[in-house]
């Protein structure tokens, strides 16, 4: 289900970002911080970034202006885990090579959501966080099967399916 979830923020924010941004100007899923220490001595800035690439955080969506920098975390069941992501991005924008030439500017932070509610609209606003509703009309349809997940049919079926599974040889 986790890995479904994330397909479903990745269209959330890539439709949101085509919108807002239609002009484009913007990065999708940029690598933030700076390489492995040690590697920019040996390798060169270049390779030792691409070579820490698995080990440098992710924002979903990073827009430069002239004197703006806007990191979007987009998020679906889990605001609060990406409130705290965007506090360590915003931590790391200063240290991220690639973007040398906005060190020092401001940074904005936004947490794109289908929905909020009165507590994580609290901790946005506490942690200097704008939320930003987008609730395109399939996110209605990922609800609902939320809400068959959890079920005891549903597990039921599960159950059974990897049982089948098992039985088969096929996992």
């Amino acid at each position: 289900m986790a890995h479904r979830n994330q397909q479903r923020q990745t269209r959330l924010i890539a439709e949101w970002m085509g919108l807002k941004y239609p002009q484009g100007g913007y990065t999708l899923n940029a690598r933030l911080g700076p390489a492995l220490d040690g590697m920019v001595e040996t390798v060169g800035e270049e390779r030792a970034l691409r070579e820490s690439a698995p080990w440098r955080p992710r924002v979903d969506g990073l827009v430069l202006e002239p004197d703006l920098v806007t990191l979007v975390e987009a998020e679906i069941r889990q605001p609060r885990n990406a409130v705290g992501n965007l506090l360590v991005y915003r931590n790391l924008v200063g240290t991220t090579p690639e973007l040398r030439s906005h060190w020092g500017h401001s940074i904005r932070m936004l947490l794109l959501m289908p929905w909020t509610n009165a507590s994580i609209d609290a901790i946005a606003h506490t942690a200097g966080v704008v939320v930003v509703i987008y609730n395109p009309p399939w996110i209605a349809d990922y609800v609902g099967e939320l809400q068959v997940y959890w079920t005891r049919e549903y597990q039921d079926r599960r159950a059974e399916r990897l049982q089948l599974r098992r039985t088969l040889g096929v996992e």
